[in-house]
């Protein structure tokens, strides 16, 4: 596991890598096992989507800068730099902001207090996204839900056959 001063000087040099290529750091996680470790950079374009030639020139210049800086410690790991994709992962209030008027899925840490008997696990349409809370519309109710109660969330997407 990565520390948090080396997970901030790891998205400053990816912001840098993908300011250079027009579109924007989505979210940095680190996985894998302990002699496979995978730094995972997940980018997105700002109106439009992020182009898989983005995403390779962004890897190239990332893991340059990434090496010469040797930001990295632990020894050998996999970069892998993507778009977020269609079901992205909701992590900061930026992400919900950019997902208002999406279907998203959203466990919680512990249910509701009054709607209980829905558990932890609400589905519906992201109203709204402030600095403390979500707003969510589900199909009877609506819910302010804060960011401290939320454990994961993800937007989902809606194919629709026609």
């Amino acid at each position: 596991m990565l520390g948090a001063e080396t997970v901030e000087k790891i998205k400053t040099l990816a912001q840098q890598a993908c300011a250079r290529e027009g579109c924007e750091l989505y979210d940095v996680e680190i996985g894998g096992t302990a002699k496979h470790r995978i730094l995972r950079v997940f980018v997105d374009g700002d109106k439009v989507p992020v182009t898989i030639e983005q995403c390779a020139n962004v890897s190239q210049a990332l893991g340059l800068l990434l090496d010469v800086e040797d930001v990295v410690p632990g020894g050998p790991y996999e970069l892998e730099v993507s778009s977020p994709g269609l079901e992205r992962h909701l992590r900061e209030p930026r992400h919900y902001e950019k997902s208002i008027g999406q279907t998203i899925r959203v466990v919680l840490e512990a249910p509701l207090a009054g709607a209980e008997k829905l558990g932890v696990s609400l589905e519906g349409i992201l109203k709204g996204a402030t600095e403390g809370a979500i707003r969510l519309q589900g199909r009877d109710n609506e819910w302010e839900i804060p960011y401290k109660q939320i454990k994961r969330a993800r937007t989902v997407y809606e194919f629709n056959q026609r």
